[in-house]
């Protein structure tokens, strides 16, 4: 009965110890001596990245193993780096702390990291050029033979220094004249460039004042058309109210024709009235067409300041086309309405003198057909006479005493 509850078991692995069944993986990965366990050296020093040691014994042969594993951490006596076993010989070979002699033979020993800079700056037997190789001498030697060389080429080497120091020289007058053509090339480029840009703002300042010219005088046009409309309009009405009482009189005995006449005056009126407004909204049009002109052309004079004289001139013609071309509407525009204004003025006579005429003719017909009328001047202050068949004469407004005075 206790066996089947009991939780110690026996190692797997025959190694004698017993441990409770909760602790008995722990002790299998860390405690069995017959437990198979793998090297854990690892190598990755090398150029194919880390490589391990796959070795595999029990847990009681592994110290052994790893006293001899070839994957085993050595300590560089140079550099103290931690080296594989196995490239111990190849790490010494590339060792930058690993001493070794010069390859030049001078016999110094020094550190495999410090060879380059020796031989480039002390090494006795370094063959280098000739300090004066910028100057033109080509020779080469080793470095302990550089006096030498010096104390027996001193000659050639200062003819060399003065003809570098010639050419120097020459290139250097070369390059103040060059300097002082292109000083004074920009001194005349910038006093042309103030000058161009002085006539351009000349121009623009006259195109402005152009423009400003013809919208004043535009307007003043515009003024002067409403005051002649005013007026015309003003005679009009007082034409009318001059009519004499004679005239009122037989108006009203006529009503009835007068009244079409008048209906047909006031439909020509109402037309005329019409035009005269599509005139005013027309040449409103042209001020705001004017004044849209003026700031366009103002942007244009803002844009034009930024630009060469060559690129000024065309936009300058452009904008004189435009303001020929507005001032030509304008023109048109004004010579239509003083047209249009005459012609109204004649039509409103022509109905004026056809209006009399219809009355005279209405009246005469109708009061007195068998008499002859002489009409004498209504302007004058007068009154119409009649003569009777029996060479009578009457007065009045009407003439109607004389017509009564003969039937007597």
């Amino acid at each position: 009965m206790h066996e089947r509850t009991c939780t110690v078991r026996d190692c797997p692995f025959f190694c004698g110890a017993a441990v409770r069944e909760a602790d008995l993986l722990r002790h299998i990965q860390e405690e069995c001596a017959e437990a198979p366990v793998t090297c854990g050296f690892v190598d990755g020093g090398g150029d194919a990245g880390e490589v391990a040691c796959h070795h595999t014994c029990r847990r009681a042969e592994l110290d052994l193993h790893q006293r001899t594993c070839d994957f085993r951490p050595i300590p560089c006596e140079y550099c103290e780096q931690d080296v594989a076993q196995r490239r111990g010989a190849m790490h010494a070979g590339t060792c930058e702390q690993c001493p070794v002699e010069c390859p030049n033979t001078c016999g110094a020993v020094l550190r495999r990291g410090e060879v380059r800079y020796h031989c480039y700056a002390e090494c006795t037997e370094q063959t280098v050029p000739c300090v004066l190789r910028n100057f033109g001498c080509t020779a080469r030697h080793l470095r302990a033979a550089a006096p030498d060389h010096e104390r027996d080429n001193a000659g050639g080497h200062l003819a060399l220094m003065a003809a570098a120091v010639e050419a120097l020289q020459a290139t250097s007058q070369e390059q103040s004249l060059q300097m002082t053509a292109m000083r004074s090339e920009m001194d005349a480029m910038r006093l042309a460039h103030a000058r161009d840009t002085a006539l351009m703002r000349a121009e623009v300042d006259a195109a402005r004042s152009a423009h400003a010219t013809e919208a004043l005088t535009t307007q003043s046009e515009l003024d002067s058309v409403r005051e002649g409309m005013a007026e015309s309009l003003e005679h009009t009405a007082s034409a009318a109210r001059s009519w004499s009482a004679h005239e009122a009189d037989y108006a009203r005995r006529m009503y009835a024709e007068f009244h079409v006449v008048r209906r047909l005056l006031d439909s020509q009126s109402h037309e005329r009235f019409n035009e005269t407004r599509e005139l005013r909204l027309t040449l409103q049009t042209v001020s705001m067409k004017l004044q849209d002109d003026t700031d366009e052309t103002r942007a244009k004079a803002i844009q034009v300041s930024a630009r060469t004289r060559e690129e000024l001139a065309p936009a300058l013609r452009a904008v004189q086309s435009e303001m020929v071309e507005v001032r030509a509407s304008m023109v048109e525009d004004q010579f239509d309405h003083q047209t249009t204004f005459t012609r109204l003025s004649q039509e409103v006579d022509t109905l004026r003198a056809v209006i009399r005429g219809i009355l005279s003719e209405a009246t005469v017909d109708h009061f007195w057909p068998e008499r002859r009328v002489v009409m004498a001047n209504a302007h004058a202050g007068g009154h119409p006479r009649v003569t009777g068949e029996g060479g009578e004469q009457g007065g009045g407004s009407l003439g109607l005493a004389g017509r009564g005075a003969g039937a007597g």
